[in-house]
């Protein structure tokens, strides 16, 4: 089983709640602030104290809880570079939506628990309810690639995924299950596609007149799916030989040519073709990491002219999707 290539191409809102996650929780544990991050019934209902609905899903109580946290994160990246990350923002923030909202219901149904620095005990902080939803598309889409055995035991690839989601309710088992609980609640209904959730994408905000203006005048990029210009080959106009040019003198080979357009590999209107670059390596092993087959990697990285996000789109549209 494989999760695409390391780091965190293709995968910026992993990449930022990894980088949260681990910032807070580090601050939490040096300087002794986690009763004030993580979510209780004292900070919420007595305080008002709002934000910890946002921090009490990044802070990790303890090391262990980090590190195989933030583990399953970096690893769960496959499904934000499989459904590109408009639609991951959405399955991100209605999970934690979702699970907090629940959370915050419990704590109101137990009264608190002991209150103040006690109520942290009774749900544990950190990103379980979004690690445990993942586990629902990793458990219904991720095929497995091996079997073995050890001592007798039949396990596959996807174990180690488990034992490290098992790991991770260990430190704090008997407060960690409901968050973890309501991740896979909130999984499963993303999963029914109640309200045709699976089909809202966040809005691209480089679409927006300012933030256009400024990256504009910044000279950045607006998107990653903005496709670089390819040099025309016109049809028409002289027969030019594959071994040399129009005038069927000798020359250099020219590159091998592709055509784009539609499906059927029929010409563009205007009669015009275009060079086509072959797919980098790293794209096919990118959308391959993903769970797509090399074939329809390629062809959809040709359609694509080698745009990852673009290509991502094609092959999710011809599996339906």
């Amino acid at each position: 089983m494989n999760s695409g290539p390391s780091g965190f191409q293709n995968a910026p809102i992993t990449k930022a709640i990894i980088i949260s996650s681990a910032g807070l929780s580090l601050a939490a544990g040096s300087r002794g602030v986690l009763r004030h991050l993580s979510l209780t019934y004292a900070g919420v209902f007595q305080r008002f104290e709002l934000w910890r609905s946002f921090t009490g899903n990044l802070v990790f109580a303890s090391l262990p809880e980090m590190i195989f946290g933030l583990y399953l994160l970096y690893f769960f990246r496959m499904f934000e570079r499989r459904a590109g990350s408009s639609k991951f923002g959405v399955f991100v923030i209605f999970s934690t939506t979702f699970a907090t909202l629940l959370q915050i219901g419990y704590l109101l149904l137990l009264q608190g628990g002991s209150g103040g620095v006690g109520s942290s005990k009774v749900l544990a902080p950190g990103p379980f309810a979004l690690i445990f939803s993942l586990f629902v598309p990793f458990f219904l889409d991720v095929p497995v690639s091996t079997h073995f055995s050890i001592l007798g035991l039949r396990l596959s690839d996807k174990s180690f995924v488990y034992l490290s989601g098992l790991q991770l309710l260990l430190p704090s088992w008997k407060s960690s299950l409901f968050p973890s609980f309501v991740g896979l609640l909130a999984g499963s209904i993303y999963r029914l596609n109640i309200f045709g959730i699976r089909q809202w994408m966040m809005p691209d905000v480089t679409k927006f007149g300012p933030v256009r203006f400024i990256m504009n005048h910044m000279r950045l990029p607006r998107s990653s799916r903005v496709a670089h210009p390819q040099p025309a080959w016109r049809a028409s106009g002289g027969s030019a030989s594959q071994d040399g040019n129009e005038n069927g003198e000798a020359g250099p080979r020219e590159p091998r040519m592709e055509r784009f357009g539609g499906g059927d590999g029929r010409m563009p209107a205007g009669g015009r073709s275009l060079w086509a670059s072959p797919p980098s390596r790293e794209a096919v092993e990118t959308l391959m990491g993903m769970g797509f087959d090399h074939d329809e990697v390629v062809r959809a990285l040709v359609e694509a002219q080698n745009d990852v996000n673009v290509a991502t789109n094609l092959l999710l549209e011809w599996r339906g999707l």
